[in-house]
């Protein structure tokens, strides 16, 4: 069964235990522009570098995309409030103007209409990526809010780097790997 609060959720990656092939972009990477755009792939990593970004039809809709998903937001406020701003969460049927780029809430189709910078899509050629992304697992496999989660990380969300382990748990006996503990991590 597919899985579709997993990040890029698609044929491939069927679930957080089932992904499929996922292209980690460096700084100068660069992606063609056209029809075969995978924009739940390139648009967060445009809004990640400082473009907006939003579904603009005219008469029909205008949406912004925002990379705050209300689920998290949700997880950490635990108030209800939190979805009023988003597509398909609104009261008294006056729907919200905030949307995610991974929301089920919009087909592939949609992005026709996608704007950035106040530029149409349909002007754009392509996009060179400006800096280096990561992949983050966590160590709590299927319970872990991590890259299957919510992406790519950028570069500059990077503060530093893992200097020891602090804790080692043998998961054959549930005890506590007291050799590792405090290694100096090389």
């Amino acid at each position: 069964m597919q899985q579709k609060a997993i990040y890029l959720s698609s044929e491939t990656n069927i679930n957080k235990d089932n992904m499929g092939p996922v292209i980690i972009p460096q700084r100068g990477s660069y992606y063609k522009i056209d029809s075969n755009t995978n924009w739940r792939e390139l648009l967060p990593i445009m809004m990640m570098e400082g473009h907006a970004a939003k579904l603009e039809r005219e008469g029909v809709y205008s949406l912004d995309f925002t990379l705050q998903d209300p689920n998290e937001l949700w997880r950490r406020k635990e108030k209800m409030s939190v979805y009023d701003p988003y597509l398909g969460y609104g009261k008294d049927g006056k729907d919200g103007k905030l949307i995610t780029p991974w929301s089920q809430f919009i087909g592939n189709h949609n992005f026709e209409y996608l704007v950035i910078d106040g530029i149409p899509i349909s002007e754009w050629v392509g996009y060179e990526v400006k800096q280096n992304y990561y992949w983050a697992m966590g160590d709590n496999r299927d319970d872990s809010l991590d890259s299957r989660y919510w992406g790519l990380i950028p570069e500059n969300f990077i503060l530093g780097e893992a200097l020891f382990a602090y804790f080692s748990l043998d998961l054959r006996t549930w005890f506590p790997r007291l050799d590792r503990m405090g290694t100096i991590i090389k």
